[in-house]
């Protein structure tokens, strides 16, 4: 080795050494620090020296000895001591294995006792359950635990015991979950969005329940309950055939609101016009059933007026009048389809009455029990023919025991329903006025017919 390169490793080992001297000194008032915690030497707090050299790391004491570390590089996991004070770049550094630990047997202890056998002290196991585990790894198979008051198998002599111990080990079936009522539930009316409502018997036209049924309100598209129903009795009277057709005037083919989508100039027959006022909720055809009608009462009583506003005004007066025929004591139209009229108000009670009394009817029931309806309509002027489809707006005609009904909305009235209900012997008519949403007004009406069903039939009714 040359002059040269002795000096260089001198000073190399005077460099490494300062260093080091100085990792210890600020590792020792880390430790001092660290005496107050629970864990004074904790791997935390003490610094690490990295590689020197591909040498190896270190860790010191008080004493400037190392101490143990666990090479993590090492693919057998094992420890290692490393017995070295001075790093050198060409010394080798002494690397002992560390004695292992003795292997351990495993001992049956149901008291959870510490008792050990063949190690030096208690650290060196582990609690698994109520066995003493080794640490050390083990390639000897744990003996299995005793099984204790294990319950011997039955001997079985004949056929007969076979069955009765089949019998007797078989699990009962779980009865099936029968959904309960709360115990004041008819006692109560449901609780429903509704501002108003009220349910008839069919049989008889009597009122049975209901809430504000007497409160007067807009009803919207409930007033052609009346208009159909008026314009079926002045058929039947007149013997106006279903074939007969009506022209759509002007005005009437211009309503605003909901529409059958017919137009001026289209020819309907008066069978068309019911379906079309029923089923869409057209105003049009509300206004042009009126319109029609109306001319036919003012030519009954000798009258030819070929003012519109007239023929409507006759069909009003006739509206108004069978209102207090049937007995609607707090109803009053304005106008045969049910836009927004301050004048033209009812109450459920009245609403509900008319519409029980209309389902007598056997066409009206036929109409509002339809889900669909084709009309072939021509038109003169355009001198076109084309076919319309209506669908009713009545949801609840998608479910079981619902036989009929009409819907309305408009800002004023908020969404209403007119709907009967048949189940077994009861035939039931519902009015709701002023629901908070369109979607209410669906399963609050069945929330109301399940309970008025239960309701009579605990009364025995």
């Amino acid at each position: 080795m040359s002059t040269s390169e002795r000096v260089y490793d001198d000073v190399l080992k005077h460099t490494i050494i300062n260093s080091l001297l100085k990792d210890y000194e600020r590792a020792k008032l880390l430790r001092e620090k660290a005496k107050k915690k629970t864990q004074p030497h904790s791997m935390k707090e003490i610094p690490r020296i990295p590689f020197i050299n591909g040498s190896a790391m270190l860790m010191f004491e008080k004493n400037k000895n190392p101490i143990k570390k666990r090479s993590r590089s090492l693919t057998n996991q094992k420890d290692f001591i490393i017995r070295k004070n001075v790093i050198a770049r060409t010394e080798k550094i002494e690397v002992l294995p560390q004695t292992p630990v003795k292997e351990v047997k495993t001992v049956e202890n149901p008291l959870n006792t510490s008792i050990s056998t063949n190690c030096s002290s208690n650290k060196d196991l582990m609690l698994s359950g109520n066995k003493r585990v080794s640490s050390a790894p083990s390639n000897q198979p744990r003996p299995k635990r005793r099984i204790i008051n294990a319950q011997k198998p039955r001997k079985i002599s004949s056929a007969k015991q076979l069955e009765t111990l089949e019998a007797t080990e078989e699990k009962p079936a779980k009865k099936p979950r029968v959904p309960t009522l709360p115990h004041n539930y008819l006692q109560n009316q449901p609780i429903v969005t509704a501002r108003a409502w009220a349910v008839f018997d069919m049989k008889n036209n009597k009122y049975l329940f209901g809430k504000n049924t007497r409160e007067q309100r807009e009803v919207a598209s409930l007033t052609k309950v009346m208009t159909c129903y008026l314009s079926v009795l002045i058929s039947q009277e007149q013997a106006i055939p279903l074939s007969r057709k009506f022209m759509v005037s002007q005005k009437g083919g211009n309503v605003s609101g909901t529409t059958a989508e017919i137009i001026p100039g289209d020819v309907l027959t008066f069978e068309d016009l019911l379906y079309g006022m029923m089923l869409p909720s057209g105003n049009d055809a509300a206004y042009t059933l009126a319109e029609n009608l109306g001319a036919i009462l003012l030519e009954k009583r000798g009258e030819n007026i070929k003012n519109e506003k007239a023929k409507v005004q006759a069909f009003l007066q006739e509206m108004n009048k069978l209102a207090s025929k049937v007995g609607l004591t707090d109803s009053f139209y304005a106008n045969p389809h049910g836009l927004m009229n301050y004048m033209n108000k009812s109450t459920a009670f009245d609403a509900c009455k008319l519409y029980s009394e209309a389902m007598k009817n056997p066409l009206f029931a036929k109409v509002v029990s339809r889900k669909t309806y084709t009309a072939k309509v021509r038109n003169n002027k355009r001198n076109s023919v084309r076919e319309i489809t209506w669908e009713n707006t009545n949801k609840m005609l998608n479910f079981d025991n619902f036989t009929g009904g009409k819907t309305g909305i408009t800002d004023a009235a908020g969404p209403c329903l007119a709907v009967s209900y048949k189940e077994g012997n009861h035939e039931l008519a519902l009015v709701l006025l002023c629901s908070s949403s369109m979607e209410h007004r669906w399963f609050e009406t069945r929330k109301i017919f399940n309970w008025s069903v239960q309701k009579l039939t605990s009364a025995g009714r």
